[in-house]
């Protein structure tokens, strides 16, 4: 597809803000972010059939997060991070990319924690919840030591490392745990939880 050529009919006028630029922006944003989604369930689809994957976003899941994976390694968050053909550094919790470090491992625990929380209210025992950051793109992925309690992969790994992580859970425990992730029930907020009030 060839790229559209800048001309003065499709410039924004005196009269228009620089929001159009920023829209623009974001649309193309949002188109990269669905293809990374795209490619990281690809790769779990290999998995087989003792894995389920529920899709926080679609199901409306607070936090970060991507997916939730359930599957005889156990339970995952999953962040998907586009990084297109920048190279991405990661030093123990620090995570460089383009020259700036996003919280990208302090936001995956957090929504592992959020998961773990939900999941072993709704179930009465504590149940484990393991993040991780998958970074889609071509350029290079770097590490100099891995951030503990959170895995860190690139796409292309990201079935391998799954399944590298043993097999401990039944296909009945995986299923039960699927079934009460999948229930809205499950991510509601307490009764008795603050309510913000208007000014």
């Amino acid at each position: 597809m060839s790229a559209v050529p800048m001309t003065d009919a499709n410039l924004p006028g005196p009269g228009m803000s620089l929001g159009w630029l920023e829209r623009r922006r974001a649309v193309k944003a949002e188109r990269q972010s669905a293809a990374a989604r795209q490619r990281v369930i690809d790769r779990i689809n290999r998995l087989g059939p003792d894995w389920r994957v529920l899709d926080a976003r679609s199901f409306g899941l607070p936090g970060s997060l991507d997916f939730l994976l359930f599957g005889p390694g156990g339970i995952f968050t999953v962040q998907v991070k586009a990084q297109g053909r920048t190279r991405v550094m990661v030093a123990g919790d620090v995570v460089q990319i383009d020259g700036k470090r996003p919280p990208f491992i302090a936001s995956a625990r957090r929504d592992a924690k959020l998961a773990s929380t939900a999941l072993t209210k709704a179930t009465g025992r504590q149940i484990p919840v393991i993040p991780i950051v998958v970074f889609v793109g071509s350029g290079q992925l770097s590490m100099q030591g891995l951030p503990k309690g959170c895995l860190i992969a690139h796409y292309r790994e990201i079935d391998r490392i799954l399944l590298s992580r043993g097999s401990f859970l039944s296909s009945r425990s995986v299923d039960t745990l699927y079934e009460v992730a999948a229930r809205p029930s499950t991510w509601a907020p307490p009764a008795d939880a603050p309510t913000l009030k208007a000014a």
